[in-house]
């Protein structure tokens, strides 16, 4: 009985770090930080260039204009380090405008949304901005490529490392692994036609192929299709060599694209490739186990796959407790849809290692002992348990936990508006903190203007500091910068904008600067 307990404990231990590991690649997608200027903003002037802020550097794939008349025009963009800045539309007038945007995070997932904002006013409602199609197809392509390559590579390795399997059994495995480039090809093309943000009836067009071809996946794709004719040699001439170079290349093919690029320390490739490569083992060997049980020499096929089975389980878990340590953890994860998914995975690994203990603590010994147990049944809903655990894996997909980034408060921003002039003044980060001030000015009829000079004053009474004044530089028409400053306080900051219009005359504009909002925790 304390046996039992003390496997059981190990269980729930396996279980807990071998979801964390399946549940790793939620959170290496780049998070939207914000933007300047913010959603919804209403400016007196265009400003010389619009900021999209990242968690990481991106890479660009749609950027267009929605100008106030309705038109579309394509906008260009330039990447820094965690900012994208794009160029505004020429000859901007009036109105309402929308840039759409989608960008590749350093995993090659796409990550897209709108900005609106207006200049001078809004033109009636906000255009109508139709939401990101979807990652479904895509999760679905990858979850068929990834069932066909890990079932044949898993069933090569097993007709030669366990127990060669019946000539139908070999041959429905290369039917399958011939499947693996065809299905490799459709990922491709879903995953292109993702990337532009347009939906499945742009699968099969030549642009979402090229957008495909020039994402991370070609090359899983190239090294599963590398992989497949090996299974083939493995199964019907025979090769140790094929079947172990197969099973090197799938694995590899794990580590070429997706979360593996993003993850900090460099080794997270090699760690997902073990990864993968013990998935292969145990789950792609469960299938020929239901199969190969059923003859007499049972007891000898489920001690040599143990034997090889073990070893895996052992790998899986050291590679996820080092890739968790790789991913830091989220704000909020508790109550979303990536933790309800998680305790699913959980649930269903859990099921796996105790159908895995059972078969070597209680149906072996009894095996052996002559007695009769229905062990195909138990192997087989493991091997059913292992497919749903990879197809929630898929899943993590559409639903990436709530990211630390995204609980950033946004910059602030006010409007000051006299019968003389009116300002638009936005903080350029959060604070207490660093941050500089853009300055939109206009006069009273929504006019960009230029004063001589412009200061910049700010006072938090409250806590004794300031007035901290600081001189504005021109960027455009209209358009003024303050150089960072550091703000210890969160306020309410009380401003003072001075406009030296001539040598004789000068506009005061005053405002309160409120503090930003709490986040919750």
């Amino acid at each position: 009985m304390s046996t039992m307990i003390r496997s059981v404990g190990r269980l729930a231990l396996a279980a807990f770090l071998l979801s964390l590991l399946f549940s790793m690649p939620a959170l290496a997608h780049a998070e939207f930080r914000g933007s300047e200027p913010a959603q919804d903003s209403v400016l007196v002037a265009m400003p010389a260039a619009v900021s999209l802020r990242f968690s990481e550097q991106v890479g660009v794939l749609v950027l267009e204009w929605r100008l106030p008349d309705g038109s579309l025009h394509p906008a260009t963009g330039e990447a820094g380090a965690d900012v994208l800045t794009v160029q505004p539309p020429q000859d901007a007038g009036r109105g309402t405008y929308v840039l759409r945007w989608r960008v590749a995070s350093a995993d090659g997932h796409p990550v897209g949304g709108s900005l609106v904002f207006s200049v001078g006013e809004v033109t009636g409602a906000a255009p109508d901005v139709q939401s990101e199609p979807g990652s479904v197809p895509a999760v679905l392509a990858r979850a068929a490529f990834v069932l066909a390559l890990v079932l044949s590579v898993g069933a090569a390795v097993f007709h030669h490392a366990v127990a060669p399997l019946s000539a139908r059994f070999a041959h429905l495995q290369s039917l399958i692994a011939g499947l693996v480039l065809p299905l490799g090809g459709l990922w491709i093309a879903v995953e292109g036609a993702e990337r532009l943000g347009r939906g499945t009836e742009a699968i099969f067009s030549a642009a979402a192929m090229t957008a495909g071809l020039q994402s991370p996946v070609l090359f899983t794709v190239i090294l599963a299709a590398l992989a497949a004719p090996l299974v083939y040699g493995a199964l019907q001439a025979g090769s140790q060599w094929a079947a172990a170079l197969a099973l090197g290349l799938a694995a590899l093919s794990f580590a070429v694209s997706g979360h593996a690029l993003s993850a900090p320390g460099g080794v997270a490739p090699l760690l997902t490739a073990l990864h993968a490569g013990a998935i292969i083992l145990w789950v792609g060997g469960l299938w020929p186990l239901a199969f190969a049980v059923q003859g007499a020499d049972r007891l000898m096929v489920l001690r040599r796959f143990s034997g090889v089975a073990l070893p895996a389980v052992v790998v899986l878990i050291g590679s996820g407790v080092a890739l968790a340590l790789l991913h830091r953890g989220s704000a909020g994860l508790l109550s979303s849809d990536w933790a309800r998914l998680l305790a699913v995975k959980l649930a269903l690994v859990a099921g796996m290692l105790a159908l895995a203990l059972w078969h070597r603590l209680r149906a072996m010994p009894r095996l052996a002992s002559g007695t009769e147990v229905p062990v195909r049944r138990s192997v087989a809903v493991e091997a059913g348990l292992g497919m749903a655990v990879l197809m929630l894996a898929m899943g993590f997909r559409l639903a990436p936990p709530p990211s630390a980034a995204a609980t950033l408060p946004d910059p602030v921003a006010i409007h000051i508006h006299t019968v003389q002039a009116m300002v638009d003044l936005a903080a350029t980060a959060p604070f207490p903190g660093t941050t500089g001030f853009r300055l939109g000015i206009a006069d009273a009829d929504f006019i960009p203007f230029d004063p001589q000079e412009v200061t910049l004053s700010l006072t938090d009474k409250e806590a004794g500091i300031g007035p901290l004044s600081a001189p504005a530089v021109r960027m455009g028409p209209g358009l003024w910068e303050v150089e960072p400053m550091t703000l210890p306080t969160p306020g309410p900051w009380e401003v003072r904008i001075t406009l030296l219009v001539t040598d004789f005359e000068q506009f005061r504009l005053t405002g309160t600067l409120p503090a930003p909002p709490e986040q919750s925790p």
